[in-house]
């Protein structure tokens, strides 16, 4: 009988992060570039170059600062974080 051994990498069930950003966050990040992309492109077709450029910077940074805001404050599984004293009484105490 040969045994055999194989290491097992304990990072596995860990979330997928880039840049700070973790699980579902950077799929909205890439969304959020696109639709700032695309702003841009219809603020520049009718009107100017100038507000074109700005509106693709106010809609990505407004909306990476807003994502971190968000992912900060839920979470990653959005988990509510209750602070207090909580006493339970057993259902089964004898009167």
């Amino acid at each position: 009988m040969n045994d055999r051994s194989y290491n097992v990498y304990k990072g596995l069930q860990r979330p997928i992060q880039f840049k700070g950003l973790k699980g579902n966050y950077i799929y909205y990040a890439f969304a959020l570039a696109l639709v700032s992309l695309v702003v841009g492109v219809i603020f520049t077709m009718f009107s100017s170059i100038l507000v074109g450029s700005t509106s693709i910077v106010v809609v990505a940074f407004g909306g990476i600062i807003g994502m971190a805001l968000y992912q900060r404050k839920y979470g990653l599984y959005r988990k509510n974080a209750i602070k207090g004293t909580f006493i339970f009484h057993s259902i089964f105490n004898k009167y």
